[in-house]
């Protein structure tokens, strides 16, 4: 007796209108792959699944994704309070990211929660950019009290007009235009 002929194999067509997704196929080779440590985007251009259809199938199949891995080395994510703390005294969200293992946004949201208001990428520079002169502080004032203009100060020190700016207006210090009395009217 004959076997019977095979049937024919599943096209992507034959599994869209079978209510089975193409990709679902292949979920032992997708497994197996993200066990191997291919990044998720090699996994969706070679068999397709969303992200969102991957991490179910890794569910399912009981298999611990690396983003959970990462945030148990770390630990858990301290209060939104203190990371604002760390945020104010001038950690930017990428650091404070790569510290708690977890994504940039995840970082933002909650230095939102505990109402923070986010620094644009200029601002984090300014910042980070203090550190090349903050030592210099006493020179600075002492210029700036001495009557040197934003200008000179600027070419001896190296700090933006901005910080020179704000520096002058939190130590009451005027600049020598400032200083010339008003023309009598």
């Amino acid at each position: 007796m004959d076997s019977p002929a095979p049937a024919p194999p599943l096209t992507d067509t034959a599994l869209r209108g079978s209510g089975v997704a193409p990709w679902r196929r292949h979920a032992d080779a997708i497994v197996l792959a993200y066990r191997r440590g291919w990044p998720i985007h090699r996994i969706r251009a070679r068999y397709g699944p969303r992200d969102s259809d991957l991490y179910r199938l890794l569910r399912e199949r009981g298999v611990p994704t690396r983003k959970a891995a990462r945030s148990a080395e770390h630990g858990p994510l301290p209060a939104s309070d203190v990371l604002a703390g760390a945020y104010r005294a001038g950690a930017t969200k990428t650091a404070l990211a790569e510290l708690h293992g977890v994504s940039r946004t995840t970082i933002s949201d909650r230095l939102r929660e505990a109402g923070s208001i986010l620094r644009t990428p200029s601002e984090n520079a300014l910042l980070h950019h203090r550190a090349d002169w903050e030592h210099l502080l006493p020179e600075i004032l002492a210029a700036a009290r001495a009557g040197h203009t934003n200008t000179r100060i600027r070419a001896t020190y190296p700090i933006s007009l901005r910080q020179l700016r704000r520096l002058r207006a939190d130590h009451a210090l005027t600049t020598p235009a400032q200083q010339k009395d008003p023309e009598p009217t």
